[in-house]
Parts: structure tokens; sequence; C-alpha cells
């Protein structure tokens, strides 16, 4: 068993293992995609990486906010960037584009200018014009974003979320963890939001 992923790979492309079963990286679909050494098994997956809102705690136990967040995200980039187009975006929602549960004609839509009134009507407001939103009450309103060490992917998505997040006023620090004390985390339900895959 070889828990992280990169290590695993390196260890196939040397020579020390002999196959993986696991997801490539699409920078090294790309990579390895021509080389003779290497054949690639594709196959349809229901995998996909997904922003979890800890709906157990304030702020996101109000739908109207996390309706803001998901207006504020837009996926098609991160797509083309992060998975270097192999795959589909998150326009949808949840479940995956391909279950059977997921309604075709269901897209959560892309539009930070409704997401920006959504918060004004909440009462986030950039009271101080630091560009940065504070809470209903004035105190500071920074949301953390916990991402797995292990998972380089999900880093690059956090990044481009905050940034995203960042353009309607949300403050979004983003930490890398060991993906043990990340599941700690999850189970406690001590954080605002992660990227996860499912």
């Amino acid at each position: 068993m070889i828990k992280d992923p990169q290590v695993m790979f390196t260890a196939l492309k040397t020579g020390e293992i002999d196959g993986a079963a696991r997801p490539v990286p699409p920078e090294l679909v790309v990579e390895w995609q021509d080389d003779p050494d290497f054949e690639m098994i594709s196959a349809p997956t229901l995998w996909g990486a997904w922003l979890d809102l800890n709906v157990t705690r304030e702020p996101f136990a109000d739908r109207d906010l996390r309706r803001a967040i998901t207006l504020a995200v837009d996926t098609a980039p991160m797509l083309d960037r992060i998975m270097l187009g192999q795959g589909k975006p998150g326009t949808h929602a949840w479940p995956h584009v391909d279950s059977f549960w997921t309604k075709p004609d269901l897209n959560a839509g892309y539009d930070p200018e409704a997401a920006s009134g959504i918060l004004d009507a909440k009462g986030y407001v950039d009271a101080d014009g630091d560009g940065t939103r504070e809470r209903p009450d004035g105190s500071a309103f920074v949301l953390d974003m916990k991402i797995a060490s292990n998972q380089p992917l999900f880093l690059r998505a956090a990044e481009m979320i905050a940034d995203q997040l960042g353009e309607i006023g949300l403050q979004v620090d983003v930490e890398t963890i060991d993906p043990g004390t990340l599941a700690s985390l999850w189970r406690g339900g001590d954080f605002d939001m992660r990227i996860a895959d499912i």
C-alpha cells in the first residue's frame, strides 16, 4: 500500500512497482499518454472533487449564504486549468453529472452579481471599505478552507475558489494539513470549508 499518490506515481515511473490502480493526475495523463513504457486504462468514473461547506456551524446553516457561494464559483476554468480539460464541470451541483440521480437540466449557475446581491441583502457588507465583507454584526468575516496536503489538485482548486470568492468580497484562508488531521476535523466539524473527493 502506498498512501501518497505522488510517491506511488514516482515508484511507477522509476519501475519500483509494475502497476497502480489509481486515477492518474491530469498532468501525468498528458505526459505519459504517448510514452511506450506505460499503458493507461481509462474508464468512466463517478469520482469528483467538491467544495464541502460545513452546514453544522454558522454561517453555513444559512441556505442563502450557501447559495451565494455557489453562484460565485465558476467551475469551467477549474476544469480547464486544473484537470486540463479531462472531465466535466460541476455546474449541476451534486450528485455527479452522469449519475442517474441527477436531473438533466439541473444547473447551479455562475452569477457573481447575484451572489453579491444575496450577501448585501443578508447584511454581509464591506462597511470599512477594505474590499472584504464583514458579518452583519460588524465583526471580521474570514472563512477557512482546509485541504489535504497530499492533494495538489485540491490545493489548486482551493486557490482558485478563494480568488473567485475574493472577487465578491469574501476572504478565504486556505490551509493544507495532513490527511489524518483533515479527517478528524471533518468528523468533529471543526472547519468552514474543505475540498474533498466524492
